[in-house]
Order: C-alpha cells, then structure tokens, then sequence
C-alpha cells in the first residue's frame, strides 16, 4: 500500500474510533477529564500565540447546559513573554463554556508571582475580560517592604 493511502487508512480509524468514542459518551450520559486545561485568552499581536490566562483542573465534569465543573481549578495569567503573573485558586469552580467565564461561591485565593499581593474571598466571577469580581468577605495584604506573604 502507497504511504499516502497508509496514512489516510490511519485517519479514517482514529476517526471511527473518536465516533464510537463519542457515542459511547453520549450513552453513558457524562465523561469526567482529569488534569484538563482551557485556554481562557491570548494576548493580541504582536503576541498572539501567547497564552494570557489558562484555566486547569485536577478534574473536569461536563454538565448539561455547556457547563464545566472544575475540581482544585487554577487560573494563571502570563505575561507577554510567558511568566507567571498572576495565580487563582479554588477548591471547586463552573465554567460555562459559551461564555467563557468561570465563577464559584467557595473560597478564592489570588496571588501575585513572589508574594508581594494576596487576597482571599468567598464567591468570585471570572469576566471574558480577564477582571474577577470578589462577592463575599474579601481580604486583602499588600507588602510593600520587600517581604513576601506566608499562605495561611
């Protein structure tokens, strides 16, 4: 058999093979990730393949709807030449799919790379903007003198 017919039989069997997958998935009714990522934004050119904010978790639930329950969810935000700037953390987030944003009402811990900014709150809602509003019991440290923060 010629490589180009080889590699087109390889193609139709992984495909076959991700049809039966899916409709498997459809009769079971749920398929649960672990260790999934979503890339929430890039930034513009000139930077354009670089990731902005990443979305991850240790587990992924898909629910009806177009939504996604996230287990230990993580939001990172990069800077154009790919550091970490910015980390949130939860224990348990949804994040609605055709939207594009991501909320909880657990607790949120947002900290800024080397320690110099933390806050924590109860109940948070990610925009497509990449703004996060804090709902409930917000606290704030700020430290200005060189020292870094001590996670509670």
């Amino acid at each position: 058999m010629p490589a180009d017919w080889k590699s087109i039989s390889a193609l139709a069997i992984l495909s076959a093979a991700a049809v039966t997958f899916c409709v498997q998935a459809q009769q079971v009714g749920r398929v649960e990730a672990s260790s999934f990522k979503v890339q929430l934004e890039t930034y513009p050119p000139p930077h354009e393949t670089q990731i902005k904010t990443l979305l991850q978790g240790k587990k992924a639930d898909p629910q009806p709807g177009g939504v996604v329950i996230f287990t230990e969810p993580r939001i990172d935000r990069f800077t154009t030449n790919g550091l970490l700037e910015l980390q949130v953390r939860s224990p348990e987030c949804t994040f609605d799919i055709m939207k594009r944003t991501v909320s909880s009402t657990n607790m949120i811990q947002v900290e800024m790379t080397g320690g110099r900014f933390f806050t924590e709150a109860r109940g948070y809602l990610r925009m497509t903007n990449g703004t996060i509003l804090l709902s409930n019991d917000v606290r704030t440290v700020i430290r200005t003198d060189g020292r870094t923060f001590k996670k509670p």
